[in-house]
């Protein structure tokens, strides 16, 4: 197949500082994407599509954002924002066949008539600077999403399941599945303890879940927990850093199973029943250490 995806944009912003405590941001923004994508004559035969081989969209929406910083003093700041968004269904979205050859075999095949998903999302930052020195950060935020793509099952010429490439496999789609919500928060860290040693932490969650006749669901790409925590060194010549990265554990429970997930590339076992079982991602960390000297303005080393 081929395919070519245009889009245009225009937008207006405003800034308006009330006072030296408030700052109140707004804008609207105007986008139009249309594709095209055409299938060949090879895969027309292949699978017996019901469509025609050229599929076309035209999509636009209105999308806005709303921001309000106000300073409270002694170093406390609140930050306020709403704001919505869409996502157009892209050439792969609309127009793949995509297999997998797993625990249990899949195939996914075009959506035509997928539309786009929008976005609705809200969030408060508060921030306290201590001394001009210390920085502490907190954000949450909350996301409801209208007509939200997400695979699920269908059918394709009448059968739940065809024979492809040599596999019986159960068919899926794109399909804009009903609606969906996101929460989660960060929280962070900045220390300039003394002129040579810095540290720095953040802290991330996410949950998300796909509402509709089947009930919640999943959403795909949801990071479990995570994050990292950063010790910097600087003395004349020398810089050190020792820095930790961890991440919570993924549960099974947590993964779209017929989604993009890649659940297959898990840690996997075999069960008391002959077959594969899968554990998920495993809480992990990593611990590091860079080091460099600059010997002179030429020679640098590094660890």
């Amino acid at each position: 197949k081929s395919g070519i995806m245009n889009s245009m944009a225009a937008y207006i912003t405003h800034n308006w500082e009330i006072n030296n405590k408030v700052i109140f941001s707004r804008g609207i923004r105007y986008s139009n994407i249309a594709m095209k994508t055409e299938y060949s004559d090879t895969m027309m035969t292949l699978m017996d599509f019901s469509f025609n081989k050229v599929i076309e969209q035209d999509n636009g929406a209105m999308n806005y954002n709303l921001g309000l910083v106000y300073k409270i003093g002694s170093g406390w700041r609140i930050t306020g924002m709403s704001s919505s968004g869409f996502r157009v269904p892209n050439i792969d979205d609309v127009s793949k066949v995509n297999d997998s050859k797993g625990k249990d075999h899949t195939v996914i095949v075009p959506n035509p008539g997928l539309k786009p998903e929008y976005s609705y999302n809200q969030e408060i930052t508060i921030n306290k600077t201590f001394n001009k020195k210390v920085q502490i950060e907190g954000t949450v935020f909350y996301t409801t999403m209208k007509d939200a793509i997400t695979l699920r099952e269908t059918t394709f010429n009448g059968a739940d399941s065809i024979d492809f490439q040599g596999y019986m496999s159960k068919v899926y789609t794109n399909t804009n599945a009903g609606n969906a919500f996101l929460y989660g928060g960060q929280a962070g860290l900045l220390a300039q303890i003394t002129d040579n040693f810095s540290i720095s932490s953040n802290l991330t969650y996410t949950y998300g879940r796909v509402k509709d006749a089947g009930g919640n669901t999943p959403m795909e790409h949801i990071p479990p927990v995570y994050g990292a925590t950063h010790f910097r060194l600087e003395i004349k010549k020398f810089t050190g850093e020792f820095y930790v990265r961890y991440n919570r554990s993924k549960a099974l429970k947590d993964y779209f199973i017929a989604g993009e997930d890649n659940l297959e590339s898990t840690p996997s076992y075999i069960n008391a029943d002959g077959n594969t079982a899968y554990y998920g991602i495993p809480a992990w960390y990593s611990l590091n250490l860079k080091t460099s000297y600059q010997v002179n303005k030429n020679l640098s080393m590094q660890f």
